[in-house]
C-alpha cells in the first residue's frame, strides 16, 4: 500500500506542472517617451494584424502583421511579432484586421511586444506618428505563417508515455510475484 502510495505522489510531482496554470501579475513602470521607446525597440511598425495564433510556448500569441510603415528595423512586408497570452501576463490583445503601431523588442528568437512597450492602436497614435515621421514601406516581400508544428505536443508526450510505462511495468511486475 505505500508503495501506491509513493508511486502516486511521484507521478504527480512529475505531472502536475503540465496541467497548472501560471500566475503572473502586469506591473508597468511610466511609460517611455516616443524617442526612448524607439532606442529600445529593435522593431517599430505600423501594420495590420492578420493572424493570431496560440503560440506552442507557455500561453503566448503569435500575431501575423501585414507592415505598411517601418520606422525602425527590418523591412519586411511581413512580421510575426509575439506577445504573452493575457493582460494580466502584460500581453498585449491584439485583434484581427485592425490597424496597430508596434514596438517590438528582439527576444533572440524573434520579437516581443507587450503593455508595457507603446503598442497601440494606429487610431491611437497621432502624437507618437508625429514623432516617427513618415517612415519607409517595406522593399522586402515575404510571405509569412503561423503554421508551425507544435513542440509542446512532444514535451507533454514523451513524459506521459514513460509515466504510462512505469506504471505498466509496475502492476506487471507485481502480479509476478
Amino acid at each position: 500500500m505505500k508503495i501506491r502510495l509513493v508511486l502516486f505522489i511521484m507521478l504527480l510531482a512529475i505531472f502536475l506542472p503540465y496541467f497548472t496554470p501560471q500566475a503572473f501579475a502586469c506591473s508597468c513602470v511610466e511609460p517611455f517617451s516616443v524617442q526612448e521607446e524607439v532606442e529600445n525597440s529593435a522593431l517599430v511598425i505600423l501594420g495590420t494584424v492578420r493572424e493570431i495564433k496560440q503560440s506552442s510556448n507557455a500561453g503566448n500569441k503569435e500575431v501575423l502583421v501585414e507592415v505598411s510603415r517601418i520606422f525602425k528595423g527590418e523591412t519586411k512586408s511581413q512580421q510575426i511579432i509575439v506577445t504573452y497570452g493575457d493582460s494580466a501576463q502584460c500581453g498585449f490583445e491584439f485583434q484581427k484586421e485592425l490597424d496597430y503601431l508596434i514596438y517590438a523588442r528582439d527576444a533572440g528568437t524573434g520579437y516581443t511586444t507587450g503593455l508595457c512597450d507603446r503598442t497601440t492602436l494606429a487610431s491611437s497614435a497621432a502624437d507618437d506618428l508625429s514623432i516617427l515621421g513618415e517612415g519607409q514601406l517595406p522593399d522586402e516581400q515575404v510571405e509569412l505563417s503561423l503554421d508551425r508544428s507544435p513542440i509542446s505536443c512532444w514535451l507533454i508526450g514523451i513524459p506521459l508515455v514513460i509515466g504510462i510505462a512505469i506504471i505498466v511495468y509496475y502492476f506487471i511486475r507485481r502480479k509476478k510475484f
